[in-house]
C-alpha cells in the first residue's frame, strides 16, 4: 500500500525537504518570488523499530504562489532525535503531510495511535527536489 492510500483527507501542499543548510530561501527556487515564514504542523515518521509518528508544530518557509512548503531537513531531524532520544537518519525519516492546527491541539498531550493519525493527514500534492548551483563564473 502506497503513502497516499493510507490517507484519507486529499492533497493540499507541494513540499520540498531543504537538505542544504546554508541556504535559507528568502527566494522561492522554483518561481523566485518571495517566501514567507509560516508556522505549519509537519507529520514524520522517524522510521525507529517503535514506530514514531511526530507532529511538530514548526516555523519553514512558504511561498504562496507555488503553494510551496520549505523545510530544512537538519532541523527537522535534529528536532526528531530530541523528541524520541534517538540518532534518526536520513534514510529513516518521511514527511507524511501536515495536520491542522485544531487537530494538532487534541492529540498534543495524548498518545497519537496510527490508526487515527491517517483520518488527520493532509498528504503533499508533491514532493518537489531541487539543486543548488552557488554564485560564481560557469563556462557556459
Amino acid at each position: 500500500m502506497r503513502k497516499n492510500e493510507m490517507l484519507k483527507l486529499p492533497p493540499k501542499h507541494n513540499f520540498w525537504l531543504n537538505p542544504y543548510d546554508e541556504y535559507a530561501f528568502t527566494k522561492c527556487p522554483k518561481c523566485e518570488g518571495k517566501t514567507k515564514v509560516k508556522k505549519i504542523v509537519l507529520v514524520m515518521h522517524t522510521g525507529t523499530k517503535d514506530g514514531n509518528f511526530l507532529n511538530i508544530n514548526k516555523e519553514v518557509k512558504y511561498c504562496p504562489a507555488c503553494d510551496l512548503i520549505i523545510a530544512k531537513e537538519s532541523e527537522l531531524r535534529n528536532l526528531a532525535g530530541t523528541i524520541t532520544g534517538k540518532t534518526v537518519s536520513k534514510e529513516h525519516f518521511l514527511i507524511l503531510g501536515t495536520m491542522e492546527r485544531k487537530h494538532w491541539l487534541q492529540f498534543k498531550n495524548a498518545k497519537l495511535f496510527t490508526s487515527d493519525l491517517f483520518d488527520y493527514v493532509i498528504p503533499f500534492k508533491e514532493q518537489l527536489a531541487f539543486t543548488i548551483r552557488p554564485a560564481g563564473w560557469y563556462k557556459e
